[in-house]
């Protein structure tokens, strides 16, 4: 059944019925008017209602609005250092596979350098290669263009600057084992397997912060983190539950150098600790609970795998 549409009268009666403190109707209505109700309080409600569905008491809209800041700014920080996961990856890879297979364009397109090993997976490959193909024909990049008319020719680490997390994700997938071997040779926290893991989770999160999507208590369904040392360490069984944030953040650790995960976890931390200076509806252990944070998170910092 379709949801009735309200203005902005309706929905500032509408919060009011349902608690919220509501000091002045026109501070209501410039949150609504600039934000949507949709995006800010369907969005993020959920931790300021008690169990009859109900604001708590003293909840006002600039609590909520604190928490999809809050939100906001996550994705923010978590976005730049997936920033460069993705930049060291590409680099990484596109010299695993052209320093087996050599930097004709012609390699990276010939299914026979990919895991060709299952029917399922070569139908997968011929799709790949020829979305590949299209791309590298595609007059959308200068530098593509360039290559292509002065070389004949678009190296593997060229079309790498073209290319999403996502895409470069499904090239390792695809890739021969041995090729995946030698990519984590410089990979030395995953094996083959975990490090598909980890890229498919970190895609997933990306594709959230780029997106606007709401951050801080995602879970990813679709894949399952596998069970680390930092799981262990912090007693959280990966296997019996869904990817979450904390899921995401052992991953970056794994793939990040120890200066810049130890500014990810700072920034974080200071993220977190100016939400419960704004707003005090918000406890710091139902944070953690959604986040899938243990209380004492930071400590991962000072763990070596």
């Amino acid at each position: 059944m379709d949801k009735d549409f309200f203005d902005y009268d309706e929905q500032v009666l509408h919060l009011m019925k349902k608690g919220l403190t509501i000091e002045s109707e026109d501070e209501i209505k410039h949150y609504l008017i600039k934000y949507g109700y949709f995006n800010l309080i369907s969005g993020y409600k959920k931790p300021f209602k008690n169990s009859e569905g109900n604001y708590k008491p003293g909840t006002k809209i600039e609590d909520i609005f604190f928490l999809y800041d809050f939100d906001r700014e996550l994705r923010h920080i978590f976005l730049k250092y997936i920033f460069l996961i993705e930049q060291n990856a590409k680099s990484i890879i596109s010299y695993a596979f052209c320093y087996r297979f050599g930097a004709s364009q012609n390699a990276y397109l010939n299914v026979n350098n990919y895991d060709y090993s299952n029917t399922k997976k070569r139908k997968d490959i011929h799709k790949f290669v020829c979305h590949v193909e299209k791309q590298i024909n595609s007059k959308q990049y200068e530098y593509m263009n360039h290559q292509r008319n002065e070389h004949g020719n678009i190296p593997l680490w060229v079309y790498f600057k073209t290319i999403t997390l996502g895409e470069l994700s499904k090239f390792y997938t695809n890739q021969l084992d041995s090729t995946k071997s030698e990519i984590c040779h410089v990979y030395p926290n995953f094996r083959e397997d975990e490090l598909e893991t980890a890229f498919d989770i970190v895609t997933r999160y990306r594709n959230i912060c780029a997106h606007n999507e709401r951050l801080f208590d995602y879970v990813y369904k679709k894949r399952t983190m596998y069970q680390t040392t930092y799981h262990d360490f912090f007693a959280m069984n990966a296997s019996e539950k869904n990817t979450n944030i904390f899921d995401l953040l052992v991953c970056m650790k794994l793939f990040l150098e120890k200066d810049d995960f130890s500014k990810l976890v700072s920034e974080i931390s200071t993220t977190i600790e100016n939400l419960f200076i704004r707003t005090n509806q918000v406890q710091r252990l139902q944070l953690y609970k959604l986040m899938g944070f243990p209380e004492n998170w930071k400590d991962i910092c000072d763990l070596t795998g």
